[in-house]
């Protein structure tokens, strides 16, 4: 069972142009939101690859702000993203 979060989000990604801002603590862009967190595919295949690296984020860094975003901070809107669930 999902629950809803009465946060308001601070931000709406309503196509990739405005995913991009938005990247995963190490810098990656390639994020989704997977079961209500950030899923890295970079940080994936680094940690595949043996790397210390962790593939799923808690929080994303906005790069016009440096600042931490939550997944509470995002409403994604873009319905035709393959890269992020569905609210």
């Amino acid at each position: 069972m999902s629950v809803q979060s009465t946060h308001e989000p601070e931000f709406v990604i309503k196509d990739k142009v405005d995913k991009w801002r938005f990247t995963c603590p190490e810098g990656h862009n390639d994020w989704r939101v997977w079961d209500g967190v950030f899923s890295c595919r970079t940080c994936k295949r680094n940690l595949d690859a043996g790397a210390d690296a962790q593939s799923v984020h808690d929080h994303l860094i906005d790069q016009k702000t440096g600042e931490k975003v939550t997944r509470d901070d995002l409403q994604i809107k873009d319905p035709n993203s393959r890269e992020v669930a569905a609210d």
